[in-house]
């Protein structure tokens, strides 16, 4: 009985001192119960690539992917309205309701009095339809500069806890995602 209580005491000293060990050596050690939530931690990285195919496929979607709300809702309302309004201006639009068939639609382009369409009307179009094209690639180019501009701000947070918590060890690995472990350093 007196061998097993001084094994014991014995085993208990040598994990206090293994325990007690990084705190000697002048490395700090992470106290878990002060450690606050860090969404840094447990968030993957967005592939920018995917961003600029989804800005592609609807404009602002990859900002809203990125986290960018404000700027996606600008983009996509913007574009929409450029794009609505310009068709909207060139075109002619008679509802027509008679003749004993009904209500009927007709769009055509708008023409002159000559039958022709107004080419100051179609100049419109095709700039407003250019400017469109350009916004739209621009918004592309953006999305995928608005995911890199997030990873590395992600970056700099789990830096930042890395030189706060040195005995945490925060890896990323594509297969498994983030993880997090404890080291010894010595």
């Amino acid at each position: 009985m007196m061998a097993a209580c001084v094994a014991a005491v014995v085993l208990f000293a040598a994990v206090d001192a293994i325990a007690a060990q990084p705190a000697r050596s002048g490395v700090k050690t992470p106290d878990i119960e002060s450690m606050r939530y860090d969404s840094a931690l447990f968030v993957k990285k967005k592939d920018p690539i995917f961003a600029g195919m989804l800005s592609w496929y609807m404009p602002g979607l990859g900002q809203y992917y990125s986290g960018e709300y404000v700027k996606g809702t600008v983009f996509l309302v913007t574009e929409y309205a450029l794009a609505i309004g310009s068709i909207l201006y060139f075109m002619d639009f008679d509802f027509a309701a008679g003749d004993g068939s009904g209500f009927s639609i007709r769009i055509d382009a708008k023409r002159t009095d000559l039958g022709v369409i107004s080419t100051s009307r179609k100049n419109v179009f095709i700039g407003l339809m250019s400017l469109l094209a350009v916004m739209h690639l621009y918004n592309i180019s953006d999305a995928v500069v608005t995911a890199r501009n997030y990873n590395t701000a992600l970056d700099a947070k789990r830096n930042l806890l890395k030189e706060k918590y040195p005995g945490i060890d925060l890896s990323y690995d594509s297969t498994r995602g983030v993880f997090i472990g404890f080291s010894t350093r010595l």
